[in-house]
């Protein structure tokens, strides 16, 4: 159902702020109250608030409006009159509510959930964003369901007015309530199986969601194994690498004895070398000697 939202003095200043700091106003709670009245922009509260919940869903439809939905719940019993649109930081946005009209009803021990459209025209371009709450109704399917619902508590709201003019004694409200007793066990019977709808969908989307948290834990932990292996490998790569190096070293430390041990028998050698030539050019010349002695002597014998 779209209603008429009177915007307070105090939301509006609130989101022109957030505004002109590029930042949005966010939208936050609704509250509902049992007090039907023409609402007033100086208003900083409803006159008679019965339950406050956080928006479980909305929907931006563009053309400045919003179509949301809240849900309230417990023990409490009461009509719903007034309205209220709560910014997170406290401040009243927004009031609605009309002279001799029940918006709504909430039973004892029953689930009320509210769907309706918001006219936020008379706020700045967007100037505000909706923070919705953990549980989402998913109600919000189509325009058709948001249509069939006004059309659905519209109905029943001018039932009520109708059959209420009509009271004119006892019996006639007695019968009246019965009748109102019977339409709230329809709504409530109603809610409930809405209720059962949407637990079997939650419980759908948390199977799936297990699904692919099983999947990406699965892939994470193969990730994880082939980095281990990796790491394991490059560790094997690692001690190889050092063995070949300490074996190289060691091989190069024998090698340099051995050109050390070369070097000193080459040295001997040639020393060895140098003696035996000394000896042998001492021998020759020994020889030579002898041989110019014997040939002088022949000469003198001659």
């Amino acid at each position: 159902m779209t209603l008429a939202v009177t915007i307070t003095e105090q939301g509006l200043a609130e989101c022109v702020n957030k505004k002109t700091k590029g930042i949005h106003a966010e939208i936050k709670w609704i509250s509902v109250g049992d007090r039907d009245y023409t609402p007033s922009a100086t208003q900083t509260s409803l006159r008679n608030e019965k339950q406050r919940v956080e928006i479980s869903e909305y929907r931006d439809t563009g053309e400045a409006s919003l179509q949301c939905t809240a849900k309230f719940s417990g023990d409490s019993e009461f009509a719903i009159r007034e309205i209220g649109i709560w910014l997170s930081s406290g401040t009243l946005l927004g009031v609605i509510s009309e002279k001799d009209r029940t918006l709504n009803y909430k039973a004892t021990n029953a689930h009320v959930i509210i769907p309706f459209t918001m006219d936020l025209s008379a706020l700045p371009t967007d100037s505000v964003k909706v923070n919705v709450g953990v549980e989402n109704l998913n109600i919000l399917i189509d325009e058709d369901f948001a249509a069939l619902s006004a059309s659905v508590v519209n109905n029943q709201a001018q039932s009520l007015k109708q059959e209420l003019r009509m009271l004119e004694s006892e019996k006639q409200r007695d019968k009246f309530a019965g009748q109102v007793n019977q339409t709230l066990e329809n709504q409530t019977t109603h809610l409930r199986s809405l209720d059962s709808q949407i637990e079997r969908f939650q419980g759908r989307i948390n199977t799936e969601f297990t699904a692919l948290s099983t999947s990406l834990v699965s892939v994470q932990t193969n990730d994880i194994q082939q980095q281990l292996d990796l790491l394991a490998a490059n560790k094997e790569y690692n001690q190889f690498t050092g063995q070949m190096r300490e074996q190289l070293e060691s091989h190069s430390t024998k090698l340099e004895s051995i050109i050390a041990d070369l070097d000193r028998s080459r040295e001997q050698l040639s020393n060895d070398f140098t003696s035996l030539a000394e000896g042998h050019v001492s021998t020759q010349l020994s020889v030579i000697k002898q041989e110019l002695r014997l040939n002088a002597l022949e000469s003198r014998i001659k």
